[in-house]
């Protein structure tokens, strides 16, 4: 009988209880059982099992939390946030064909911590490319329609109402304060600066943005939410006073 098969059989809950008293076995350095953890991952990866895939997030949160935190020690990072990226980074890319790969639980919280370290990259250059919005992205049309009216204009893309708008330092500040999360900010950095259409975003970084329609709807939302903005009213007021 395979050594993994009395696992199989237990309840999701036994399964987590046996996971977690384990789990800190492993991060203390004691010696540890890692079947229950693996058979959690199985059924979280391989079977799409919801409640394991909650027990993961259970005993393995903070953990994840604090990878961020060591990758990414800034005051203004939202360690929550970059955690949640990361986990979502995990779910579409450790695939059933990684996990019968994988080399025991040690390789798959390897990968787990990779997504963290490259969440937190991410967040720490989208975080650099805020700080510099007062510079004018490249490749800017000089004689572009005026700003205020493509933000005006329903029928604007995002893309095409700040394309523009280089020149404003105001409102470049304006947009990244409207920005939420790290995903957000990868998206206007690779819509704005790079000048990247919704499905090249969506190639470059699936991972980020499994469905094309993901980047339009968060787009959408982003420059919605732009249009909303007091101060981005009272930007526009002051320009055209």
């Amino acid at each position: 009988m395979n050594d993994q098969d009395g696992y199989a059989r237990l309840s999701a809950t036994e399964l987590r209880r046996r996971c977690g008293e384990e789990t800190e076995r492993f991060l203390h350095g004691r010696p540890f059982d890692e079947r229950a953890c693996v058979e959690i991952f199985r059924r979280a990866v391989c079977d799409g099992d919801q409640e394991c895939w909650e027990h993961l997030h259970e005993i393995y949160g903070e953990q994840v939390q604090n990878w961020c935190r060591r990758a990414r020690n800034a005051p203004a990072a939202d360690h929550e946030e970059l955690a949640a990226v990361a986990w979502e980074r995990f779910w579409h890319g450790f695939t059933p064909a990684r996990f019968a790969q994988a080399a025991g639980i040690k390789a798959m919280l390897a990968y787990l911590r990779a997504c963290a370290w490259s969440a937190s990259a991410d967040d720490a250059r989208a975080a650099q490319w805020t700080i510099s919005l007062d510079q004018p992205p490249p490749g800017e049309v000089a004689d572009a329609p005026p700003v205020s009216e493509r933000l005006r204009s329903d029928d604007a893309t995002p893309a095409e109402a700040l394309e523009s708008a280089s020149d404003h330092a105001a409102l470049w500040q304006i947009i990244a304060a409207h920005l939420r999360d790290p995903r957000e900010r990868t998206l206007m950095r690779l819509t704005l600066v790079f000048d990247l259409k919704p499905r090249e975003i969506q190639a470059r970084r699936p991972d980020l943005f499994p469905d094309v329609k993901l980047v339009y709807s968060m787009t959408r939302n982003v420059f919605d939410r732009l249009r909303r903005s007091p101060a981005l009213q009272r930007w526009l007021a002051e320009r055209d006073s």
